[in-house]
């Protein structure tokens, strides 16, 4: 599946709940599976800007344009969002990671159970998945948005 089928996915799945709290418990639970990064990849240069919980996170690039992301934060909620957004953007092309818009996630009902500050945490998430995607995508020759 490609980013837009996943997020049309994670928009079906997230209507599904009818209470709020039916859907911050499953962004919980979503958040309880990540593994923790090991300790010598939480530094300073992996730690988004602008999350008021420290998160850290790691690309790798893959054969064929491809790129896969390891991050961690120890706030439950800010791991389950980490984790439903990596389902999404994980082994695929660099180029398509763009397609991944803050916008789009509040569109699939992602961001309603988040505070404002969680909000721009987020943000700057998506923007820094973005950053790497480009390097990324411009290091394979890849085309991107």
């Amino acid at each position: 599946m490609n980013v837009q089928e996943k997020l049309n996915q994670l928009q079906s799945k997230l209507q599904e709940f009818k209470d709020p709290q039916q859907k911050y418990a499953y962004i919980i639970s979503q958040g309880k599976k990540r593994d923790a990064l090991d300790k010598p990849l939480q530094t300073e240069d992996n730690l988004i800007k602008g999350c008021i919980s420290q998160l850290w996170l790691i690309p790798h690039l893959l054969p064929e344009g491809k790129i896969r992301f390891d991050a961690y934060s120890e706030a439950l909620i800010v791991n389950g969002i980490v984790d439903i957004i990596l389902d999404i953007v994980n082994d695929q092309p660099a180029s398509q990671i763009q397609e991944l818009t803050s916008n789009r996630l509040k569109e699939a009902g992602l961001t309603e159970a988040l505070s404002m500050n969680r909000r721009s945490g987020l943000s700057a998430f998506v923007a820094k998945l973005h950053l790497y995607s480009k390097v990324a995508a411009l290091s394979v020759g890849q085309n991107f948005k």
